[in-house]
């Protein structure tokens, strides 16, 4: 996803109303480009989350190294700039180009 924007933070908000868990990995924070995890299942460890992106980043020599994006992960639990999106309220095309508090340059 692209952060910055009223749709990134509203996206944020929707899957924390659905999701037990949500993470975000920044890829490039200068660009905006973040990956977003959610799951029904509880959050894991920092720990355990390192030593299983160690080894798959061993096996699998991944592009962007899993060790240095979970190093950065950020638990989502409360965004005031989004708003819940719904099959009724998903005013996407706005919300991609309105600024967010935290909009890259």
């Amino acid at each position: 996803m692209i952060g910055g924007t009223k749709l990134y933070a509203s996206t944020l908000v929707t899957l924390r109303a659905v999701f037990s868990s949500v993470d975000v990995y920044p890829v490039d924070e200068q660009e905006g480009q973040m990956i977003v995890m959610a799951s029904m299942a509880t959050a894991s460890e920092p720990e355990m989350l390192l030593r299983r992106a160690r080894a798959l980043q061993e096996h699998y020599q991944f592009r962007y190294p899993l060790p240095g994006l979970v190093a950065q992960r950020r638990d989502v639990h409360d965004v005031p700039e989004g708003e819940l999106l719904t099959d009724d309220f998903a005013p996407v095309n706005l919300y991609e180009t309105t600024a967010g508090a935290r909009r890259p340059r």
